[in-house]
């Protein structure tokens, strides 16, 4: 049986400043790094096999603690990067509520249908990460994974994992540094933990 972990990076400045980021590169702040330094003592415990990343910084500044602790090579995954949020990016939640409310309700309530001016669409979201559903299935059904990636794409990978028609990101929170795991039987995912945060001393450092 295969277990994949989904782990958001640590947080970074844009983050403290509620501002969405999406391909913007920006790399983790000094509260994000402690994050991700405090995380690795526990998921090292889990002995992974593989150790996965999105190309973006954040991402592969959080894995690089667990990837110390377990010997393992950080393999980047491209389509693990974040939604390209277009004229969204470097805009604060506030602002795009008052710029683009109608457009904003979409993508929380009903992603599927929703549209980010000059940015990814779910469709597109949906079908690289169909790629990868296929490709932990052909490699890894029997590993133990960590993934390092995105709020808004573990949110999109909910939806594809678990063959879900219609979810809406709005109705899920994925906190810094939180897992969600998925274990594998007979090629379909079972999740197992939403955000969680793992263990109790790291929720409390939030």
């Amino acid at each position: 049986m295969g277990e994949i972990y989904l782990i958001r990076h640590g947080e970074t400045d844009w983050n403290k400043e509620a501002k969405f980021q999406g391909r913007t590169d920006i790399p983790l702040n000094s509260k994000g790094k402690n994050q991700a330094e405090l995380l690795s003592k526990y998921l090292a415990k889990e002995n992974f096999d593989y150790i996965y990343s999105s190309p973006l910084k954040r991402a592969i500044e959080t894995a690089i603690p667990l990837s110390k602790k377990l010997n393992k090579e950080i393999l980047i995954r491209e389509n693990w990067i974040e939604f390209n949020f277009g004229e969204w990016e470097g805009l604060t939640v506030k602002e795009v509520h008052e710029k683009y409310p109608i457009e904003r309700d979409l993508w929380l309530y009903h992603t599927e249908k929703g549209k980010i001016p000059k940015g990814e669409s779910f469709k597109e979201a949906y079908e690289r990460l169909s790629i990868e559903k296929k490709y932990i299935l052909e490699h890894h059904k029997d590993h133990k994974i960590a993934i390092f990636t995105h709020g808004a794409i573990i949110r999109a990978a909910l939806y594809v994992f678990l063959d879900l028609p219609h979810l809406g990101f709005g109705k899920i929170t994925i906190s810094s540094c939180s897992i969600t795991h998925f274990k594998i039987k007979d090629n379909r995912f079972i999740l197992v933990r939403l955000n969680y945060l793992y263990p109790d001393e790291i929720f409390s450092y939030f």
